[in-house]
Formats: structure tokens, C-alpha cells, sequence
């Protein structure tokens, strides 16, 4: 144990093609947690490969190269090498809270928790570069208690990103890993299987800032990445549809419609969606298929 009782933890950092300021605000951020005795920046092959030179000095950091194959594997083979009883997961263009992440591990010690969801600052970025915060705080009746349900973590909040996650390592030694078929909704899928072992603590100091860009090409509500998406939101509704998920991912396939509809997805994406929703009884809102028909031109664009 180390300063106030509280465990040792390693920080898992995957990065691909980062900026080399936030890269090195991610990494200073995690050796500042009272606890930290390591850092692990996995560069994801990186164009510009990253290099130790171009990281803080501190001796605590290792910076290990792999193949480009999507966070999920980043992130697993930080999982392999870490070995402190805690293990914090951090995106490159994030920051800790280092009294957050300590608030998170004494929450943890007192519930017997075996992984920690914590709330978190965002700090969006706007199209002139500028940058403004707001506080994601956690539901109501959820701040320092264990989720109630496991399947909670299909909740489509914030609460349930990667970024800022504490993991206990005994989960870990048990084999618990992402899924590297998926690339977006892989979080939840593997604090479900986190939450199969033991507890999860929901913590209501924030332990992470997260950086989001307002609008970018590349964002996440683009039709490029909602394809992918809907991919990966389908088979998490194949692997873990429930009594206790229902309502959780009704809400998540409601949200994907209204912004499919929005962004205008190819038609294959949008029918099996449809398709989905269908087979659960969900229906279509009469604004959402307008919404599809206007993004499409007026034409047909698939089942609807």
C-alpha cells in the first residue's frame, strides 16, 4: 500500500498518430496520481512512430510499438504488460485526476469493487479551436454505490467510456480483455464482462478530462463512423440482450436511428437497423423515418 492506504496503480495509454502536447499532458497527468508507478504509452503504429525521447522523462514511463489494430488491441496489450493491483486506462488526448483517481481507489476499497466508473470533465473543442468544459456528472442515486445491475453499463451515458476506467488487476489475471472485433461500444462490452467478476464503483468526483471535438470529419456522429457503429451496437445487442438490457438499448437503438437518419448512412446500414429494432418490437418514430427520407433526397433509402 502507498500514500493513505491506497494501492499501487499502472497506467495503460494507447496512441495513434497523436498530438504530441496532449500525448505528453495524458502521460504527466497519470504520473501525477499519488500512486502511479508506471506508465504504458502503446503506440498503435503510429505514422510518425512515437519515440521515448519525445515523452516525459520520468523513468516510470515505457513505451511499447504494435500492429494498427483498432483501441481494443492497444489497449489489451497494455493489459498484458501492467501488474500493479490497479490499472488505469487514459486515451491519449485525455487527462487524469489525480484526486479523482485517489477518490475512485478509496470508494473501490470501501465497496469491494473490483472497477471504478468515475464522473468526468469534458472539454469541448469548437470549429475556431477554442475550448470550453463542461461537468458529466453521475445519475442521480448512482455516485459512491455499486451499479445495481451489471447490465447498467449498456446505459447510453458517458459514465461508461474507457477513459478514466480503474480496473482491479485480479480481473485481469482472470482473463478478462476488450473484444478486438470491436471499435466503438468495446467499453462497455468489456466493463460487462469486468462486471461479471464483482462490483462496480461509481465514483462522483471526476478522475478524467476528456477531449471532444465539436465537429470534425471524423467524429463519431459522422456516416462514416456511424456505419461502424451500428456494426458493433448490433452485435452487442446479439451478445447481451436481456430483461435488465431492454431498456437500455432500446434508448441506444433509438439515439443510432435519429442520428442515421440525420447523417444519411448507405441504406444496408440503416435497413439493418431497422431490421433490429423491429425484431424487439421498437418502433421507428414517424420524425426519425422523415428525417431519413429528407437526408436521402426524397428517395427511397431502404427499409423504413
Amino acid at each position: 500500500m502507498t500514500r493513505a492506504g491506497l494501492p499501487p496503480i499502472e497506467a495503460v495509454i494507447p496512441a495513434h498518430a497523436p498530438e504530441a502536447s496532449l500525448l505528453t499532458r495524458a502521460v504527466e497527468s497519470a504520473l501525477a496520481c499519488a500512486t502511479t508507478e508506471r506508465v504504458i504509452v502503446v503506440d498503435g503504429a503510429s505514422p510518425a512512430a512515437i519515440t521515448r525521447a519525445s515523452l516525459p522523462g520520468d523513468g516510470r514511463v515505457e513505451l511499447v510499438r504494435t500492429e494498427q489494430r483498432g483501441p481494443s488491441a492497444a489497449r489489451n496489450v497494455g493489459l498484458d504488460l501492467a501488474s500493479a493491483p490497479w490499472v488505469l486506462l487514459l486515451d491519449h488526448d485525455d487527462a487524469a485526476e489525480p484526486s479523482g483517481v485517489e477518490a475512485g481507489l478509496r470508494l473501490a476499497r470501501e465497496l469491494q469493487a473490483v472497477a471504478v466508473v468515475s464522473a468526468r470533465t469534458e472539454e469541448v473543442v469548437g470549429d475556431d479551436g477554442t475550448t470550453s468544459d463542461r461537468f458529466r456528472q453521475v445519475p442521480v442515486g448512482f455516485g459512491g454505490k455499486a451499479l445495481a445491475r451489471a447490465d447498467d453499463v449498456f446505459e447510453p451515458i458517458a459514465l461508461f467510456g474507457a477513459s478514466g476506467l480503474l480496473v482491479r488487476q485480479d480481473v485481469l489475471l482472470d482473463g478478462v480483455r476488450y473484444d478486438e472485433d470491436l471499435w466503438i461500444g468495446e467499453d462497455r462490452d468489456f466493463l460487462r464482462r469486468v462486471g461479471a467478476r464483482g462490483a462496480i464503483a461509481v465514483n462522483p468526483e471526476p478522475a478524467v478530462r476528456v477531449r471532444l471535438h465539436r465537429a470534425t470529419a471524423g467524429n463519431l456522429s459522422s456516416a462514416a463512423h456511424l456505419e461502424r457503429r451500428v456494426r458493433d451496437h448490433l452485435v452487442l445487442l446479439e451478445r447481451w440482450f436481456g430483461v435488465e438490457s431492454e431498456r437500455h438499448f432500446e434508448d441506444a437503438t433509438r439515439w443510432l436511428l435519429h442520428a442515421c437518419a440525420r447523417a444519411g448512412v448507405e441504406d444496408r446500414v440503416w435497413s439493418d437497423l431497422v431490421a433490429a429494432a423491429r425484431v424487439h418490437g421498437w418502433r421507428v418514430p414517424m420524425k426519425t423515418r422523415w428525417r431519413r427520407w429528407r437526408s436521402r433526397g426524397g428517395s427511397g433509402g431502404g427499409e423504413s
